[in-house]
């Protein structure tokens, strides 16, 4: 992964900030992870060979992995490490390259609303159902709340991005294209 740009001034702060927020996610997406992979582990055992599974185990993987994934795509937006086909932008002039480059944190900005607002639907729904599969609480909590969440973030942080877009020199932008494009990478921020 390249070396993240990152500003002077009060946006470097907010970088800062946000970077350390993404570093905690990333902790615990690490400790989850190794949560729900024991317990998918430690059923397949009880199910099959003992045949005395613990009833409430597949729904607290399921509650995981969906927290897991909602803060996945956070951190993989923020990191850059989400896949990126762009090698088209290489036979692009300069401007076009530069609007090329930021028309995405555009893009995620718009479609976070839609998280957020189809998160909110989802949520009033599923608080009035009843808990199911033996967690005591609705499936509200691991099924909309998540996509709330990850909506919230995603539109701080491509907020972020596209601001950091508009502060920074295209020269930054275009020279770490480049470097990518010299490298044989084709990931870019």
């Amino acid at each position: 992964m390249l070396e993240q740009y990152v500003p002077g001034g009060r946006l470097g702060s907010v970088w800062k900030v946000i970077n350390t927020v993404i570093r905690i996610i990333l902790v615990v997406g690490g400790i989850a992870s190794a949560v729900f992979l024991s317990m998918m582990f430690i059923n397949v055992i009880l199910r099959y060979v003992f045949s005395r599974p613990v009833f409430w185990f597949d729904e607290a993987i399921v509650a995981l992995l969906v927290w897991y994934s909602a803060l996945g795509t956070v951190v993989c937006y923020w990191t850059s490490e989400h896949a990126v086909i762009n090698f088209f932008i290489q036979y692009f002039k300069k401007p076009f390259k530069v609007f090329f480059m930021f028309i995405p944190h555009v893009l995620v900005f718009i479609t976070s609303f839609l998280f957020v607002i189809g998160g909110r639907q989802l949520f009033a729904m599923q608080i009035k159902q009843l808990p199911q599969g033996g967690i005591p609480f609705s499936r509200a909590y691991y099924s909309a709340l998540p996509m709330i969440v990850m909506g919230v973030m995603l539109i701080i942080l491509s907020a972020y991005r596209i601001v950091e877009y508009i502060c920074t020199p295209k020269e930054v932008f275009l020279q770490r294209f480049q470097k990518l494009q010299d490298e044989g990478g084709m990931i870019i921020e």
